[in-house]
């Protein structure tokens, strides 16, 4: 994703800028999936903000303790939407297990992509979502955990969606 889509203040995207880059990558014959596809720089978007709600939550869990977060690590991901450098957060006593995009794993598989987005794009609420993480991950998940990742996501994905459209869609 380019630095001009991501304010380096809030760190959040510039969704007109990634509008633009999007429409740009179209016109110039890119497909929207695949090696440098269209989409790619949002579903890297949607993956941080997942496991930035993930990070917190962990932290959260173990407030007591004097663990905080310790930067992130960059490691390259390889999904149907095509590669891309994902920023996965870290704590400082390395306790923390992402399970969106677990260490070491470098392929997002296409069903894997495709429910992820879906749990997003049909508003389930955080049983159903909680029920379909299970069934993706074989990893029960909490309502609070739930709710911390979805609070990171719902003001990306509001912001997208208030966007205003082209004059070419209306």
């Amino acid at each position: 994703m380019s630095q001009k889509v991501v304010n380096r203040t809030t760190g959040l995207v510039d969704y007109k800028e990634l509008e633009t880059n999007i429409l740009s990558s179209i016109r110039e014959g890119r497909p929207l999936t695949g090696r440098d596809g269209a989409l790619t720089p949002f579903i890297k978007k949607l993956l941080e903000a997942s496991l930035e709600g993930e990070i917190e939550n962990h932290l959260l869990a173990e407030s007591e303790e004097n663990n905080r977060r310790n930067g992130r690590n960059g490691k390259t991901l390889r999904t149907s939407a095509g590669s891309f450098e994902l920023l996965t957060p870290r704590d400082r006593e390395g306790s923390f297990e992402p399970q969106i995009v677990k260490k070491r794993q470098t392929n997002l598989h296409p069903e894997l992509e495709t429910k992820i987005l879906s749990t997003f794009a049909s508003g389930m609420g955080y049983r159903d979502i909680a029920s379909h993480v299970e069934e993706i991950y074989d990893h029960k998940i909490s309502a609070a955990e739930i709710s911390s990742i979805t609070d990171k996501l719902l003001p990306i994905i509001n912001e997208w969606r208030s966007r205003p459209l082209q004059s070419v869609y209306r």
